[in-house]
C-alpha cells in the first residue's frame, strides 16, 4: 500500500472510488489485505492452492495498514498490539482473532543482550521499524518504562523478517516477533505480548475473498501450519473479536 504497483493495480492517487487504478486486463475481484502477521501470507497461499478467490496480501506495518483502511485502499487489514492499548478501527469493520505472540529483541548469541537496560546503556545498533509499527511502539514503551532514551541507533527495516535478517548480517539487535527471531536461530528477549486480528471493512464482508479468508482461519490446513510458528498461540484463531 502506498504509491506503487500491487499485482493488478496501482494504489495511491487512484481515480476509482476506492483509490485504486486497475491495470489493463486486471482481475478486479481480488481481496486486498494489508498487514504483517505471517498468518496472512499463509492463508493467501492456501486459498491460492485451492484455486479460490484471489487474496492480495500486502506487507505493511500495523500503522500503515490502518491508514490504508481509513483511505479505502484496502478491503481489510491485519493488525497487532497489546490488549490494554489495542488499535481502534478507523471505519466500521468485522473482526476475527488470529493469534497471540511476543514482540521483543532478537540478537546473536555472541551479543549476549541480557536485558533492555543493557541494550539501552550500551547503545547497541538495533534494526527498527518505522514510526507507527506495532513492534516499534512496543520498543518505545519498553524504553520509557525503564527511563531510557526513546530512540536507539540503527537501520530502519521493513518488517519482522527483515529485522531478524539484519541481525544475522551483523546488526547487533533487532526489534521483531518471536517467530521471526527463532526462524533465524537468534536469541529472543521478550518485551510485550501482542494479539493479532483480521479486520474486514464492513462494506466488503460478503466479498468472495473475504468469505474464503475468514473460513480459512479455522481450516485444518492453516491451523496445522500456524502451530509450527515458534511462540505463536493459535488457541483463539478464527473467533470473532
Amino acid at each position: 500500500v502506498g504509491n506503487g504497483v500491487v499485482g493488478n493495480g496501482v494504489v495511491g492517487n487512484g481515480t476509482l472510488g476506492e483509490g485504486l487504478d486497475m491495470l489493463p486486463e486486471a482481475d478486479e475481484h481480488g481481496l486486498l489485505v494489508a498487514g504483517c502477521d505471517p498468518l496472512l501470507g499463509l492463508a493467501a497461499a492456501i486459498i491460492a492452492m485451492r484455486r479460490g478467490p484471489r487474496i492480495v496480501a500486502v506487507h505493511q506495518s500495523t500503522g500503515s495498514a490502518i491508514e490504508a483502511l481509513r483511505a479505502g485502499l484496502a478491503h481489510g487489514v491485519v493488525v497487532h498490539g497489546p490488549a490494554r492499548s489495542f488499535p481502534r478501527p478507523p471505519v466500521e469493520v468485522l473482526r476475527w482473532q488470529l493469534g497471540t505472540w511476543q514482540v521483543g529483541i532478537a540478537a546473536m548469541g555472541r551479543t549476549r543482550v541480557r536485558s533492555l537496560e543493557e541494550l539501552a546503556s550500551r547503545r547497541l545498533r538495533t534494526a527498527q521499524r518505522e514510526p507507527g509499527a506495532g513492534s516499534q511502539r512496543a520498543l518505545e514503551r519498553a524504553l520509557a518504562r525503564i527511563g531510557a532514551s526513546p530512540s536507539l541507533p540503527g537501520p530502519s527495516v521493513s518488517g519482522h523478517l527483515d529485522a531478524a535478517r539484519s541481525v544475522t548480517l551483523g546488526v547487533p539487535a533487532g526489534v521483531t516477533m518471536e517467530a521471526a527471531a527463532r526462524a533465524f536461530g537468534l536469541e529472543f528477549l521478550p518485551l510485550e505480548a501482542h494479539r493479532s486480528e483480521l479486520w474486514i471493512d464492513a462494506r466488503w464482508t460478503d466479498h468472495p475473498g473475504a468469505v474464503a479468508l475468514v473460513e480459512s482461519l479455522t481450516s485444518r490446513a492453516l491451523v496445522s501450519r500456524a502451530v509450527l510458528l515458534p511462540g505463536y498461540d493459535t488457541q483463539a484463531m478464527g473467533v470473532a473479536a
